[in-house]
């Protein structure tokens, strides 16, 4: 279970204080905590509260890896006499949904810095061109995140695949990104959301993806949201 106070303030926006997050020692470490934080925070933000801040003792240290694991940060102590660590989280809200090929010109540029954050050199004209070809053979599923000024601040792209095995259809999610200066705003966790959630209305089997051995952020996210690292395959890849 878990509870918060709403705090209205007649000079600021509304925030939530996290009065307690709690969870049967039984059923730990199945990221029920983290549920539990997100519908909070959700709820924050379909009430108008734009921060959320919780406050913990320094030396529980699960519950500050888990505000960490949800996008939190740290703030200074601002009592010295209360043995408590402060944590902050922005609240914009996000909105997320499927794109079109009318989303074309927001997402080029986003599909552009994609490309140039894995060493790929900048081509917004090939962009342009992949993702209408993507768009009018009906090639890939991509959803579009924007902030809530309505700046498309990050995507995800679903290639359909299918499964001999599970004789069902399934998806590789290939592209995930997030502009920098949206990251920790919850943006990657929604997008990964609404891929799960189109996979599952339309029968598919199960997502995958790859990430890089060394992009521990990126693992904690999937993780985090009940991606499991597979052991037992190891995967290869030949160039043509």
């Amino acid at each position: 279970m878990a509870s918060v106070f709403h705090y209205v303030h007649p000079d600021k926006p509304a925030q939530l204080f996290v009065n307690e997050v709690g969870v049967a020692a039984s059923h730990q470490s199945q990221g029920i905590g983290l549920r539990l934080l997100t519908a909070l925070l959700e709820h924050g933000r379909r009430i108008g509260c734009t921060e959320a801040w919780v406050a913990t003792e320094q030396n529980n240290i699960a519950a500050r890896a888990l505000y960490r694991r949800a996008g939190w940060y740290r703030k200074p102590r601002f009592d010295s006499h209360v043995c408590v660590q402060a944590q902050r989280r922005s609240m914009k809200m996000i909105n997320v949904r499927q794109a079109g090929v009318g989303d074309i010109d927001a997402l080029v540029p986003l599909f552009d810095a994609y490309r140039q954050f894995y060493m790929r050199g900048t081509d917004q004209a090939r962009a342009r061109e992949f993702l209408f070809q993507r768009f009018q053979h009906q090639q890939s599923v991509i959803f579009i995140a924007h902030d809530d000024q309505g700046v498309a601040i990050g995507f995800t792209q679903l290639y359909p695949l299918f499964s001999s095995l599970t004789l069902a259809r399934t998806f590789v999610l290939y592209d995930l990104f997030v502009v920098p200066s949206a990251r920790r705003s919850g943006a990657a966790r929604q997008l990964l959301r609404s891929a799960a959630d189109y996979g599952r209305a339309v029968g598919a089997g199960a997502l995958e993806l790859s990430t890089a051995t060394d992009n521990e952020a990126a693992q904690r996210l999937y993780e985090s949201e009940g991606w499991v690292r597979d052991t037992a395959f190891y995967v290869y890849g030949l160039a043509l």
